[in-house]
């Protein structure tokens, strides 16, 4: 799960550049549908556009372990990054 911890350490630095926040929230679950990784903060937010090339990281370590990430941000209410990997099901044996 090295690429959970890579991009939760991108947004924690993203967060601590650029946004101002106040408080940071982190949250790792595992579930039935897998493993989630949350990082919110309640700092300046940013307009859309194009992603900044942490966002481009973060993306591809969670696509490297077949996950995928989300980055909302309102300006003015902060960022939330959400990456999920689902379990790894085992193939069925050949028939």
């Amino acid at each position: 799960m090295r690429g959970v911890l890579e991009a939760m350490c991108v947004a924690l630095v993203n967060t601590e550049r650029h946004s101002g926040a106040q408080t940071v929230s982190i949250a790792v679950t595992l579930g039935r549908g897998g493993l989630r990784m949350t990082v919110s903060d309640d700092g300046r937010g940013f307009a859309p556009g194009g992603p900044g090339s942490g966002i481009v990281r973060m993306r591809a370590a969670f696509a490297e372990i077949g996950g995928a990430l989300t980055v909302r941000s309102v300006e003015g209410a902060g960022t939330t990054v959400t990456g999920v990997v689902p379990w790894l099901r085992p193939k069925p044996p050949a028939a």
